[in-house]
């Protein structure tokens, strides 16, 4: 697999974090893309520039008390991902991690809500 193919790959909504220096969450987004997501979630829909570091350099682990907080559909996403990091020795690195949103078209924050109702 080449560089280029092991940068895009597939990360759970619940593993976002907003980074509030890139982009403060406005109202008006929240109603927008809640009301986009009423059509589900629509895979591949979205880029987004992940890291697992923010701008201090600082990362945030997954814990037993994030995972419980997530509903059961959360829960599985999470586990299906971290079995494809697994299999991937160049991506075992961010098994454990939440990832920073830097840039990108999608703010996961507001559109959770919307999410959990759907899932639950």
């Amino acid at each position: 697999m080449t560089p280029h193919a092991k940068s895009r790959f597939f990360v759970p909504l619940c593993r976002l974090v907003v980074l509030p220096l890139v982009r403060p969450i406005l109202e008006g987004d929240v109603q927008l893309l809640e009301n986009e997501f009423s059509n589900g979630y629509r895979e591949g829909d979205r880029v987004l520039y992940v890291s697992i570091a923010k701008n201090d350099g600082s990362c945030l682990d997954v814990t037993d008390e994030t995972i419980s907080s997530w509903n059961q559909h959360w829960q599985r996403a999470n586990q299906r991902f971290e079995e494809e990091l697994d299999k991937d020795k160049d991506l075992l690195k961010f098994k454990g991690k939440m990832f920073y949103v830097w840039e990108g078209n999608l703010n996961p924050l507001p559109s959770a809500p919307k999410i959990n109702v759907s899932f639950s």
